[in-house]
């Protein structure tokens, strides 16, 4: 009977969870909710930036996974355009 299957380190599934960049979704979905609501966009830039400075932060470790992280950063950069956009206009 073989024992567990351990992937080797430089296989893709050595790499370890990013809970920074999972950490990085929620402030941008809950960014980009609150960008669409009219007189509470303005609030909407907080949850957005923490957003982005996580997913930077969870983009630049090493050896984890940056599925959640881009997610989190485009999420965040489409929110930001959301309330941007009526500012500039």
């Amino acid at each position: 009977m073989a024992g567990p299957w351990v992937p080797e380190p430089d296989h893709p599934a050595a790499r370890h969870r990013n809970k920074i960049g999972e950490l990085a979704v929620t402030p941008a979905v809950l960014g980009l909710i609150l960008s669409f609501v009219p007189f509470v966009s303005f609030v909407a830039w907080f949850p957005l930036i923490a957003a982005i400075v996580l997913a930077v932060i969870a983009l630049t470790k090493k050896n984890h996974r940056e599925g959640h992280a881009l997610v989190a950063l485009v999420v965040a950069a489409i929110g930001v355009l959301v309330v941007g956009i009526p500012i500039l206009v």
